[in-house]
């Protein structure tokens, strides 16, 4: 720790030995807090950083867009197990069920967590739909949280910010 007298305009780090006149008498060696104090010196504290408000909205809006990414908002369950499909595998799978039906199949294979499942088409359409609208919905509630904070007057009133609700029912399915 380092003390700072003002009057004297001088620094001591602690531990080391200090020689200094005091009332007439001469202190050589290593003082203590209370002579410290007693002879002027102050704790020196490093001025910590007090973020703006603007600094704050940036950090929780990080907070909400890495809530949108985590497994509390992107999850399906089938047959009461998680999964998720991200952006390009529902685009993928969209366009295999398009070239599926294309081809006059009646039946697409679909794999979810290891396991192949065998699904008519139109139920694989209803299927990706639903997630592909639920992920949809995600996306609008991560936007309004955003835009919310983004609104705020006050650091309180960011930090007290829930970015975890207003997000939909999670699906279900079972194949």
């Amino acid at each position: 720790m380092q003390y700072y007298n003002k009057k004297e305009n001088k620094w001591y780090n602690e531990g080391e030995s200090l020689t200094i006149l005091v009332d007439n008498v001469l202190f050589s060696g290593v003082p203590t807090k209370e002579q410290l104090l007693e002879w002027g010196y102050e704790l020196y504290e490093e001025p910590t950083h007090v973020p703006t408000l603007d600094e704050v909205k940036e950090a929780k809006i990080g907070e909400i867009q890495n809530y949108d990414l985590s497994d509390s908002v992107n999850v399906f369950y089938v047959n009461d197990k998680p999964a998720w499909f991200d952006k390009e595998t529902r685009s993928n799978f969209r366009g295999s069920l398009g070239d599926a039906e294309l081809l006059g199949e009646a039946e697409v294979n679909v794999p979810i967590n290891g396991v192949v499942y065998t699904i008519p088409i139109q139920q694989a359409k209803l299927f990706l739909a639903q997630i592909q609208r639920y992920a949809d919905a995600c996306t609008i509630t991560t936007a309004t949280h955003i835009g919310n904070v983004q609104g705020l007057d006050s650091i309180a009133e960011v930090d007290a910010y829930d970015y975890t609700g207003g997000y939909p029912d999670k699906l279900r399915f079972t194949l």
